[in-house]
């Protein structure tokens, strides 16, 4: 079992539409589930934002969201590694290099966002997109706005 730390607004600005969401700690949340971006049922997600829960936020039953309220999120997934007994079944998961660095002096493994939104193939089982979700949503962003002219 897989503990995914997720630089919450790091991943969430790196999946098109995602920024203009209306309620995006749950649109990520979705995304990741309808993906199976943690694998297993069996891995958890810790999910850390900045600042405060917006006004009307309601919190997932199988994903963990953290907020860090005056201090960074990264402050929070420095805590949360530290505080994980386990560094080889943590896996953090953000684009942040200093975040990257101090997991990995910590014998935790990372992931920067593109990695995670787009995994590798498992070995055996043949690839059938040739490109990935969030270029054929970048795509399809980019004919709307030709063809709506």
């Amino acid at each position: 079992m897989l503990l995914y730390i997720i630089d919450g607004y790091n991943l969430l600005h790196k999946i098109p539409g995602m920024r203009r969401s209306q309620t995006p700690q749950a649109d990520l949340i979705a995304y990741i589930r309808k993906h199976r971006l943690i694998g297993s049922s069996r891995n958890r997600a810790l999910i850390c934002f900045d600042g405060y829960p917006p006004q009307g936020y309601t919190a997932s039953h199988d994903f963990k969201i953290m907020f860090s309220g005056l201090d960074s999120a990264d402050d929070l997934i420095r805590s949360r590694v530290d505080n994980e007994p386990n560094p080889a079944k943590i896996l953090v998961v953000t684009d942040d290099r200093q975040i990257r660095d101090y997991a990995r002096t910590k014998k935790v493994s990372s992931l920067y966002c593109r990695e995670f939104l787009c995994p590798k193939p498992v070995a055996g089982k043949e690839n059938t997109k040739d490109i990935s979700y969030s270029l054929q949503s970048e795509i399809t962003e980019e004919m709307r706005k030709i063809w709506s002219v």
